[in-house]
This record gives structure tokens, sequence and C-alpha cells, in this order.
């Protein structure tokens, strides 16, 4: 279970298709139901982040000072 719990920090497309290809190439025997649902975190994480992203960056970026 450790070996596969901080998939979905890895919040990008590319690491999101690594994560999956790695998964897929490597046969994992232990957590089933547990690593689909790490899985889903990561995929709900990246979609956030992709329909988020640029608003978030405008938002933080009224607050930046230029000089």
């Amino acid at each position: 279970r450790r070996m596969y719990e901080g998939t979905p920090a890895l919040v990008s497309p590319e690491w999101e298709r690594d994560v999956h290809a790695f998964f897929a190439e490597n046969k994992i025997t232990l957590g089933g139901k547990t690593l689909e649902q790490y899985f889903e975190q990561l995929r709900v994480a990246v979609a956030f982040q992709e329909r988020e992203a640029e608003a978030l960056a405008a938002y933080l970026g009224r607050f930046v000072k230029t000089r």
C-alpha cells in the first residue's frame, strides 16, 4: 500500500499517464480497490488543476506587487 499511496500527489496530466503506464506494466496484486481509489483521487486532482489553474493564477496575481 505504501508504494502507491503518494500517487494522488502527482498532479499533472503527464504524471497521471506515467502512473497508469507504470501500474499497467508492473502488475501489483495488492490493494485492488485502494489502488483504484488512488487513481480516482489523481484523476480528480488533475481535472481540478486543468480547470482552475488559469483562474487561480489570475486571482493570486492580483496580490503580487510589481516593481
